[in-house]
Parts: structure tokens; sequence; C-alpha cells
């Protein structure tokens, strides 16, 4: 069994191994490495380049151990993906589907608010340009662009426009929804469900 603890410190990424061989005598190895990328071990380096490692040992060796030194959680489901791992599935492997669409909902709700967030509709004459020609707005979020108004002077009217909606009434309901779906996922996790 392997396992693994990772600790950035500045620009690096130590991660230290640790190996348990539980047969007639009990070994336990650990092993420090650096990489820039989390995703890589790097090249080995001592236990003691990270402060909360110094005190470990690389090896120790342990006699009249009956039983490993760790323990793993299974979860109490029948594994119907592979019947031939001793493990049980994942605790939301039989809410795939409803994170799915919690998830997607999610992104519906978010873009209830993203759609109706104030705007400056502004005749393109109105802004400098820059080399290529193009309008320079001075917040892209807040000002949107108008081609041939037919009021190029400031001041007159027409030369802009707000867009300002009010968020639309359906969202306390997607809320509620939103809030019955967590609900379902957690109960398909297992999980006791709270109000």
């Amino acid at each position: 069994m392997v396992f693994a603890d990772q600790k950035v410190v500045g620009e690096w990424v130590y991660t230290r191994i640790e190996y348990h061989d539980f047969g007639e005598i009990y070994i336990i190895r650990n092993k420090a490495f650096r990489s820039r990328a989390k995703n890589s071990l790097g090249s080995e380096v001592p236990l003691s380049f990270v402060d909360e490692w110094a005190d470990i040992l690389p090896e120790a060796t342990l006699t009249g151990v009956t039983v490993p030194l760790y323990g793993y959680f299974r979860f109490p489901a029948a594994n119907n993906i592979d019947a031939a791992s001793p493990l049980g599935v994942s605790c939301f492997a039989r809410a795939v589907d409803q994170i799915r669409e919690a998830d997607e909902q999610w992104s519906r709700f978010v873009w209830e608010f993203k759609s109706g967030e104030r705007a400056l509709y502004v005749d393109v004459s109105a802004f400098d340009r820059d080399k290529d020609g193009k309008p320079i707005l001075p917040s892209r979020r807040l000002f949107r662009t108008l081609h041939g108004m037919d009021t190029p002077t400031v001041g007159e009217e027409g030369f802009f426009e707000e867009w300002s909606p009010t968020l639309p009434g359906r969202i306390p309901a997607q809320r509620v929804g939103r809030h019955s779906q967590t609900g379902g996922i957690q109960l398909w996790f297992g999980l006791w469900h709270s109000e």
C-alpha cells in the first residue's frame, strides 16, 4: 500500500511517498520528491527539505505486527461497475446522472444572473478607436456598442440606451427546485438530507 502527501513550498511541490510492505516483517519506507508541477514526482530529495517531514524516518522495520497499520473505508454498496474488485463503488456512483443534471441546472441558474446584468448600449461613435479601428470600451462588462443610431452627437436623445432588467420572478422557484435537487442527490449518496 502506498500513501502520498503533498506540500507546496514557494514554487516547489514536494511529494512524500509512504510505502507499507506488510509481510513477516512490516517495513515502512518514506521518500520525498521535488517538482515544479503537481502531477510530476520530479527528483528525489531528503525528507528534511520539508519541515513537517524532517522527523520522519526514511525506513522503519517492525516485528510482531499482525494487521496492517492502515485502514480503508469501503462504501457499503455492491460494486456493479467492477464486479472483480474487492472495493465498493464510490459514494456518488448511484447519483452520477443526478449530479450531471444538477450541474446543468446550476449553469442555467447562473446564466439567469449573468444575462440580467445591467448594460449600456452606446453608439460606436462615442468611443476612441484603437490602432485597428475598434472602439475602446471602458468596461466590456458594462458597455456594448451600437452602430448607426443616427445620433452622432453627445447629449442628443438616443446616443445611448440603458438596459437594466429586473431578475425574473422564477428565481425563487429555481432556488426551491435546486434545494430539492441537492436533497435528492444526498439521498442517492446515502446521506441524510437536511432541510
